[in-house]
């Protein structure tokens, strides 16, 4: 049995008897928080799981109509996880959009999933994960990890789990060291090649930052002057800037610049167009807020959360 959806407004007092003792063998649960619920004493900041003993995947998101409505991260502390991790049947977790005790350390000293085989951090902020790996997360096969800002590395004790199989790290270059010396301290325990790692940094290959943003203007103003044939490398004119900012002065225009990952490519990318009039539109999308925030115009962005696997196919 799947739950789809849990509402916000339902993260109140008495939350399990009213919903969840009426699902005693849920096994699939998304909950979705738009904006934080009253936290004062006669309320609950998070739902009572602990009914929920059939309970084998869970995921936990906050999620709003634009980033000015979601102000706040969903917050998390400690004593909330013990309890989810205390879910006899948990194998996947995932955790997106967070924020883990402030922001400062996860401390899990004293907190095992017995079962989880799953994890999957997207967008959970802390700063330090302190964790015995084998104890805490005895059967884990698969740690995903996404654009994280403040955590520096992957603890080194990921590496005893014996049952470990992949670790795959997305956009966040400070922790690319950490887990290739878990790949090779496994190597060095095991004798095998044993444990796969992913790491997908801001673009699919190392490359000159400066050159590759020459190069994106380049591609825009061969389209603005219908130039359709490829170009390599040695095509790309050093004052490509200027040539495209002459190019659209006094001219209609949409531009879209899709997925961009930093402030500082974003204002290289729109510095050569001229300010918005005629109605000309610079559309921007971006998975970190900051950098949607930061080329805001005259509104709000508007806060699309990710597809799950199984929505990606309706």
């Amino acid at each position: 049995m799947q739950f789809s959806r849990i509402n916000e407004s339902h993260l109140i007092e008495d939350t399990e008897d009213i919903i969840f003792k009426r699902f005693p063998n849920l096994q699939k649960l998304d909950v979705y928080i738009g904006q934080l619920p009253d936290c004062s004493a006669e309320k609950i900041c998070f739902p009572r799981l602990n009914v929920l003993n059939e309970l084998e995947k869970l995921h936990l998101s906050a999620s709003g109509g634009s980033f000015s409505e979601y102000t706040q991260w969903l917050s998390l502390t400690s004593d909330t996880l013990s309890r989810i991790a205390r879910l006899p049947n948990l194998q996947e977790l995932i955790l997106e959009d967070t924020i883990i005790e402030e922001g400062k350390e996860w401390n899990m000293e004293d907190v095992t999933f017995q079962n989880l085989k799953s994890l999957k951090l997207d967008g959970v902020r802390f700063s330090e994960w302190q964790v015995d790996a084998e104890k805490s997360f005895p059967v884990l096969e698969m740690l995903d990890i996404t654009t994280y800002d403040k955590l520096m590395e992957i603890p080194d004790s990921f590496g005893d789990i014996a049952s470990l199989e992949l670790i795959k790290v997305w956009f966040s270059r400070q922790l690319k060291e950490s887990i290739f010396n878990i790949k090779e301290y496994v190597e060095e325990m095991t004798g095998e090649d044993k444990l796969e790692v992913c790491f997908q940094g801001r673009w699919s290959r190392e490359f000159d930052q400066e050159s590759n943003e020459k190069k994106l203007l380049q591609k825009i103003f061969n389209q603005v002057i219908c130039l359709k044939e490829k170009f390599s490398e040695d095509d790309i004119d050093d004052d490509v800037a200027d040539k495209l900012r002459k190019q659209l002065f006094g001219k209609r225009y949409l531009i879209v610049l899709d997925d961009m990952w930093d402030t500082e490519t974003f204002d290289e990318l729109t510095r050569p167009f001229p300010e918005l009039q005629k109605g000309s539109r610079v559309i921007l999308t971006s998975r970190k807020k900051e950098v949607a925030l930061h080329g805001k115009c005259h509104s709000d962005p508007l806060y699309l959360r990710l597809l799950r696997s199984e929505e990606s196919w309706e």
